[in-house]
């Protein structure tokens, strides 16, 4: 999901084996939507598990395993998000204008896990969205599954696979993407360079393409 404006209500409990829950409350619309109606706001719910204790560092919030982690360290997390009368067609993530008389609600649920052990991290997620209204919004379903490994002079090698599919609720084409990246991390995630090659293979469409991207990020 894309960034978006509102507040959040952050927990943790325990020590050993910590529960994380989240309450999240925002416009629905993105970042770079200004008009949001307060009548019709985006309410998500989430709760994370992590059996082995604390990542170092927040490591459970960073898709790299920085610290590289003495012992393993795993989280599991579900959420659920209501968006109530979108705007976009893709909510927070853009796409056409609806107009308020046929707006409709959108429903989504995120599963995900996430292990770090000494510079490998390995995740997998699925994501489930039903819309009121097929016909307007874009709904389905994607999962993917990745693994990347940082070596200790602080370049990482990584590969990703996400297939997205409409199954029985939804309008999306069925796309596969087989991805490779290599970065390098200059000064942790403030400051790395990256880049990767995605195949996507539109197996509705019956295509086949290409991406390749090159990137320089600087975080305050």
């Amino acid at each position: 999901m894309e960034r978006d404006f509102g507040i959040q209500l952050f927990g943790n409990f325990g020590k050993k084996f910590i529960f994380k829950p989240t309450i999240s409350i925002a416009s629905g619309e993105g970042k770079n939507y200004t008009a949001a109606d307060i009548q019709h706001l985006d309410y998500t719910v989430r709760f994370d598990f992590l059996p082995t204790g604390e990542f170092t560092d927040r490591g459970d919030y960073t898709m790299q395993d920085l610290v590289r982690e003495p012992k393993p360290k795993v989280a599991f997390g579900i959420a659920y998000d209501f968006n109530n009368k979108s705007a976009l067609q893709k909510a927070q993530n853009g796409g056409n204008f609806i107009p308020d008389s046929a707006r409709a609600n959108l429903h989504t649920l995120y599963t995900d896990v996430l292990l770090k052990y000494k510079g490998l991290t390995t995740t997998a997620g699925y994501i489930y969205r039903k819309a009121d209204n097929n016909k307007l919004y874009l709904s389905g379903q994607s999962l993917y599954v990745s693994a990347s490994y940082l070596f200790k002079k602080k370049i990482e090698i990584g590969a990703r696979v996400n297939r997205s599919f409409s199954g029985k609720i939804g309008n999306i084409p069925t796309v596969n993407e087989y991805t490779m990246g290599l970065a390098y991390y200059v000064y942790k995630n403030a400051f790395k360079l990256e880049t990767d090659y995605t195949i996507l293979q539109n197996t509705t469409t019956h295509t086949l393409s290409g991406l390749w991207r090159f990137q320089m990020q600087f975080a305050f």
